[in-house]
C-alpha cells in the first residue's frame, strides 16, 4: 500500500463526502494547485501525502461543509446516506449529534420568535382597547358638543324672543296709515 491516503479516505476522516472535497477545489484554485505538488498516482488511483491531507483537512477546520441537501432528510434517510457514502458509524453518529444540535438551535429561535410574536400580538390588542376608549371618549365628546350648541341655540333664540316683546311697537288702527306712500306722494304730501 502507498504511503498516502486517497481522497475517500480524508472525507472519511473528516467526515465530509468526496464531492465536498471537490467542491472546496473547484472554489479554491489556488488551493488545489499547490496540491498538485503534494499527490501522487498509482495504478491509476491518486494519493496524496501526510502535507497534502493537512491542507485538504485544513480547509475543513471551521466544518462549514457538512454534507449538503440532508438536512431536510429523515434520520432513517440521512443514516442510509451517510453509510452509502462509506461513512463508520461513529461519523454518522457525530453527523446526527451535529443535525441535533442544529434542530434544538433551531428550535428554540422559533420558540423565541413565537414569544416575540405573543408579545406583539398582546400590545396590539392593548393598541386596540386604547383606540376603541378613545374613539368612544370622542363620540361623548361629539355629543356633548352637538348639545351644549343646542343648548346655547336656545338660549339666544329664548332671548330673542324676550328682547322681541319688549321692543314691539303696538299696531297703527287706522288701516289708511299703513298704505305705502310713493316717491311723489311723499314729496307733494298727497
Amino acid at each position: 500500500m502507498p504511503n498516502g491516503k486517497t481522497i475517500r479516505q480524508i472525507a472519511n476522516e473528516i467526515g465530509v463526502t468526496r464531492q465536498a472535497i471537490y467542491k472546496k477545489f473547484k472554489l479554491n484554485s489556488a488551493v488545489a494547485d499547490s496540491l498538485k505538488t503534494h499527490s501522487f498516482t498509482v495504478d491509476k488511483v491518486k494519493y496524496y501525502t501526510a502535507e497534502g491531507e493537512k491542507i485538504i483537512k485544513s480547509m475543513f477546520a471551521d466544518n462549514s461543509d457538512t454534507p449538503k441537501g440532508t438536512v431536510n432528510l429523515s434520520t432513517e434517510q440521512l443514516t442510509d446516506k451517510l453509510t452509502h457514502d462509506n461513512l463508520t458509524t461513529n461519523q454518522v453518529d457525530r453527523l446526527t449529534d451535529l443535525f441535533s444540535t442544529q434542530l434544538t438551535a433551531k428550535d428554540k429561535q422559533i420558540e423565541e420568535k413565537d414569544r416575540q410574536l405573543l408579545e406583539k400580538d398582546r400590545q396590539l390588542a392593548e393598541k386596540d382597547k386604547q383606540i376603541a376608549m378613545l374613539m368612544e371618549q370622542s363620540n361623548n365628546l361629539t355629543q356633548a358638543l352637538q348639545a351644549a350648541q343646542a343648548l346655547a341655540a336656545a338660549d339666544k333664540k329664548q332671548l330673542l324672543l324676550q328682547s322681541g316683546q319688549h321692543n314691539e311697537q303696538p299696531e297703527n288702527p287706522d288701516p289708511s296709515e299703513n298704505v305705502k306712500k310713493g316717491f311723489f306722494r311723499k314729496i307733494f304730501g298727497k
